[in-house]
């Protein structure tokens, strides 16, 4: 729509958006991204909206499946490094000596490049 401004001579244009397609056209690409998420729950959001685009025939935002996948719970916080090193590490109780054992191997070797 367009408003003019008759009081100062100038025109002002303001666009007016229809709310009810917005919240129709995300309902409608929330229903696939849970129809694709079954199928394949490993896509992440750039996938997804590569997937899409290519199922509606319309562009999908990267930015906008991101905010669908928080919405919907598809997205967890990222693991901190400390965290990561944690989840690696078993729980094991040592209940008498030699029962644990670790080992750090930096380098192995394998043969290959022997001079020749």
């Amino acid at each position: 729509m367009y408003y003019g401004n008759k009081d100062h001579g100038c025109a002002i244009a303001t666009a007016v958006t229809a709310v009810t397609a917005e919240t129709s056209s995300t309902k409608m690409i929330e229903q696939e991204i849970q129809k694709i998420f079954l199928h394949r729950p490993t896509y992440g959001t750039r996938r997804m909206a590569a997937m899409l685009t290519r199922v509606l025939g319309i562009s999908i935002n990267r930015k906008r499946v991101q905010r669908i996948f928080r919405k919907m719970g598809y997205i967890t916080p990222a693991k901190s490094k400390k965290e990561i090193l944690r989840t690696k590490i078993p729980n094991v109780k040592a209940n008498r000596p030699n029962q644990v054992w670790e080992a750090d191997l930096t380098y192995i070797h394998c043969g290959i490049d022997e001079g020749g």
